[in-house]
């Protein structure tokens, strides 16, 4: 026991650890399982849900160390979005079917378009635009403080869920 956690302290030295992209993710994945346990609406948790899963794509593109084929990066976001997506579609969580379990949380669309999609399409729009706020920032001023991405990420998703929550209220 001793033994595996001295090899597992010195490989943690000789591997380079870049935290943001898992600890982005699970702060999105949070959201996601707190807004859905209280119920609220589906657009709200559609911008916690869009996060998660361009996170999750933008992490999965990085591990993979090279650009495999042009415009890899993008190709990657919009499969992974889909592989959500379309069993959603399926199940009746997004199209406004009335199975039972749909009926149970906030349903219809908004600006024509289902809630729960367009609040992951903004939802991915947020997290990339804080993640490129934080670049800008990072350029000009230098690291403000440490987890500064993630900062800005969380703050733009609960910032953006209050407005939202307060104008659908």
């Amino acid at each position: 026991m001793v033994w595996g956690k001295i090899i597992a302290t010195l490989m943690m030295g000789l591997v380079p650890i870049k935290a943001h992209c898992p600890l982005c993710t699970a702060a999105a994945g949070a959201g996601v399982a707190i807004t859905r346990f209280y119920g609220v609406d589906d657009i709200i948790v559609g911008f916690w849900l869009g996060a998660l899963l361009v996170s999750t794509a933008l992490w999965f593109n990085k591990s993979l160390k090279r650009e495999y084929i042009k415009g890899q990066e993008a190709i990657i976001v919009l499969l992974t979005i889909l592989s959500l997506v379309i069993p959603l579609y399926g199940a009746g969580f997004i199209g406004g079917s009335k199975h039972a379990i749909y009926m149970m949380m906030p349903s219809g669309s908004l600006f024509g378009i289902d809630r729960l999609l367009l609040g992951i399409l903004v939802g991915g729009s947020l997290l990339v635009g804080a993640m490129k706020v934080s670049t800008i920032v990072k350029q000009k001023k230098g690291l403000l403080f440490p987890y500064q991405t993630i900062v800005f990420i969380i703050l733009s998703l609960l910032v953006s869920s209050i407005i939202t929550w307060g104008i659908l209220k």
